[in-house]
């Protein structure tokens, strides 16, 4: 696949040594990319557009960490500001 994955222009991105990258797009989403072939592999909402700064990962206890700073607009209007979290969300990569 050619080009830049949409929603992802001036965001950060996250490139793995096993082959991942990981991106957050406009569209409230961060998502997985396979390395090799630019498929989709998983991919997750924090509940507010817009996500900034540059993903980080860390390891704790030989296990793998995804942090993305979600600030932004709520996604879903219907929702109150309390019941989204605002601020770093951190993922748990699955064990390999």
């Amino acid at each position: 696949k050619l080009g830049v994955p949409n929603g992802s222009q001036a965001k950060g991105m996250v490139v793995t040594a096993t082959g991942l990258v990981f991106a957050t797009c406009k569209d409230g989403r961060v998502y997985a990319y396979n390395a090799d072939n630019g498929d989709v592999v998983w991919t997750a909402s924090l509940g507010r557009y817009n996500p900034r700064g540059i993903p980080a990962m860390y390891e704790s206890n030989g296990r793998q960490y995804l942090v993305v700073c979600s600030t932004g607009a709520l996604i879903d209007k219907t929702k109150k500001e309390e019941e989204v979290p605002r601020g770093y969300v951190v993922f748990a990569l699955p064990n390999t």
